[in-house]
């Protein structure tokens, strides 16, 4: 279930984060600090994903040994982009507490206090999604991808980064570009989809499972006068003709439209149950009775 309202606070929030670094190279979280430049970028490149940790130990115990001793620029990055990867998960996911403990964990090892602005702690709060064993399980692939974008965009010309952030299937195509199967291309696709809609909600639907996509466009192809072959667009336009026909936003998650695409559960297996012939009085007895 998506909470539409909710989403749209998420989304300023977001688009306010990336909007500023890439455009600025200025921190949100740290005021005058230049975080979002190339050299940052490709320090946090070079401590994590070129120094991969294989250990079994959780995220946040790898990435201070990775990042920990990095410039203040890199670690104060690396907190907005995990801001980016945490902020739009609802409680069913992971909690409110957990979302500040990661973010300040990491703020911790500046050399200087910095703390979540107000306004964008109140933001991601709360979230919006439901994100599934990907945002718990695959956060270093997820990561990993938003080093890698943060990286190209930082490095393109002005006037090619405020085109990118006006042109939603333009930082699309930039987006997908940096997916990598060394990264995890599959486990990081879910933070390239999420990320599509925190950017771009009008255009982009609020799905982070890409098999959902396809079952979204199938269902409602009727609703296509020219399918393109273009999962995006053909559920944009889909949404844009759906939304004419209500009159307003709605949800793919709410009904009627969820049943049209999503599969029915599997059926429960029946138990059986034991039947029991009658029993003989000896049969009950204690071996001494």
């Amino acid at each position: 279930m998506v909470d539409w309202e909710q989403g749209v606070i998420v989304c300023r929030a977001a688009r306010q984060v990336v909007q500023g670094g890439v455009l600025t190279g200025e921190s949100l979280f740290a005021p005058g600090l230049r975080a979002w430049t190339s050299d940052a970028a490709d320090e946090l490149f070079r401590r994590f994903v070129e120094n991969f940790d294989e250990s079994s130990d959780e995220f946040l115990v790898k990435l201070k040994r990775q990042i920990s001793e990095g410039s203040d620029e890199a670690i104060v990055l690396a907190a907005e982009l995990l801001y980016l990867n945490v902020m739009p998960l609802s409680p069913a996911t992971i909690g409110v507490n957990r979302k500040f403990e990661i973010l300040g964990s990491v703020l911790s090892w500046v050399s200087f206090e910095v703390k979540v602005p107000e306004e964008l702690a109140a933001a991601a709060s709360p979230g919006y999604m439901k994100g599934g064993q990907a945002f718990l399980n695959y956060r270093w692939a997820q990561f990993a991808f938003l080093i890698r974008l943060t990286q190209l965009l930082v490095k393109l010309p002005l006037g090619e980064r405020e085109s990118a952030l006006q042109d939603p299937w333009r930082f699309r195509d930039l987006a997908e570009s940096v997916l990598t199967d060394y990264d995890g291309k599959s486990r990081a696709r879910a933070q390239f989809h999420v990320l599509l809609f925190l950017l771009f909600p009008d255009v982009f639907a609020p799905v982070s499972v890409e098999r959902n996509k396809q079952l979204i466009r199938d269902a409602f192809a009727d609703r296509l006068a020219e399918p393109t072959g273009d999962l995006d667009r053909d559920i944009h336009a889909i949404r844009q003709q759906i939304e004419a026909e209500q009159g307003g936003r709605f949800s793919f998650y709410d009904e009627p439209w969820r049943s049209r695409w999503e599969p029915p559960p599997p059926p429960r297996p029946q138990k059986g149950w034991l039947v029991r012939g009658p029993t003989s009085t000896a049969s009950t007895r204690s071996p001494s009775g």
